[in-house]
């Protein structure tokens, strides 16, 4: 956490009555100087706003460092982190977003994240990228849950269209990290089936606005091609072995 930003920030929160507040963060190398010069000024006046329609205008990440909860809300919907999971971030931050009516998003610089090494995010276990995949897998059923219970869908097409977006991005390296792990294909086979079924796969909102770049377009023409797909995997595992051989 940045220095002097939580007395602006429970500030802000009291003066509006907020269930949510958002804020920006910084990503850091590890061991960079966390600390900031910018002075935090309370504003007279805040735009509140609902979950939803915070997720239509906004692309929020899935982490939950960025935004600070009301207890009282969690308490009240049950919210909690999924035990013995990767992903949890996602089912978090998501459920609180889905539940809160009353969010404010400030554009100030309160959190600094480092990447660790061998950390949940950069780890090339094979053991650990089994677990990837099926908590993403479990990850993207729930998420299809959350999706379906959002009322007035025509109302809040922004927020379902991205959620959906976000859905669907899961899919998208999930299949990237298959072809870098030891999971077989026949499982990538039922997985995908399966995923038809929720509309996750074959990639229809992905990659979208939040996405940009010509490589996530040509990756997913790739890998929505039945023609395409399995080559192109198998080929990047080869090439993930034979990085793997040499450096031993």
């Amino acid at each position: 956490i940045a220095p002097n930003v939580l007395r602006a920030m429970f500030k802000i929160l009291e003066n509006n009555d907020l269930e949510v507040l958002a804020f920006d963060f910084v990503d850091l190398p590890m061991g960079t100087n966390s600390t900031t010069n910018k002075e935090i000024k309370i504003p007279e006046k805040v735009k509140i706003q609902t979950g939803l329609d915070f997720i239509g205008t906004k692309n929020f990440t899935n982490e939950c460092w960025w935004f600070i909860t009301k207890r009282s809300m969690i308490e009240k919907f049950n919210i909690s982190f999924m035990e013995d999971r990767l992903m949890e971030d996602v089912i978090y931050t998501q459920q609180i977003l889905l539940s809160t009516k009353k969010l404010t998003y400030v554009p100030f610089d309160v959190y600094r994240y480092m990447t660790l090494p061998n950390s949940v995010r950069t780890s090339k276990e094979p053991k650990h990228y089994r677990k990837f995949i099926f908590d993403c897998e479990y990850t993207v059923f729930l998420m299809s849950i959350f999706i379906a219970e959002i009322k007035d869908p025509i109302k809040n097409k922004n927020a379902v269209h991205r959620l959906k977006t976000k859905q669907q991005s899961i899919v998208f390296f999930i299949l990237l990290r298959l072809a870098k792990s030891d999971v077989s294909f026949n499982y990538m086979t039922g997985m995908l089936d399966r995923f038809k079924k929720v509309n996750a796969y074959p990639f229809t909102y992905f990659p979208g606005v939040d996405f940009k770049g010509l490589i996530y377009k040509l990756l997913v023409s790739i890998l929505n091609s039945k023609w395409l797909r399995y080559p192109f995997l198998r080929l990047l595992r080869l090439i993930e072995r034979s990085k793997n051989f040499v450096n031993r």
